[in-house]
């Protein structure tokens, strides 16, 4: 595993500066804050609380912000985010 750390730069200005982790050269691991509506976290928690089930003391063990991770990367990925970026006219 490669760790690097990216700085994001407008105008000579430091925006955001990260570290990431990635297991290979073309998808990259990086870590931000999102903004979600309060439904839309609340419909993923019982949706993956009906997946995943409660053990004999009636305890779901899910880790929510990691599969709200992977829902978001899987939408993004499925959504063309790569041609989304290529326009200029999204920033």
């Amino acid at each position: 595993m490669e760790a690097a750390v990216v700085e994001i730069r407008y105008n000579n200005l430091k925006l955001y500066n990260f570290g990431l982790m990635t297991e290979s050269k073309d998808i990259i691991t990086v870590h931000v804050n999102v903004n979600i509506s309060d439904a839309s976290l609340q419909t993923i928690v019982e949706n993956v609380k009906l997946i995943v089930g409660h053990d004999n003391k009636d305890v779901y063990h899910v880790d929510t912000a990691s599969k709200v991770g992977e829902m978001i990367s899987r939408f993004l990925q499925e959504k063309d985010f790569e041609g989304y970026v290529e326009d200029i006219n999204n920033y």
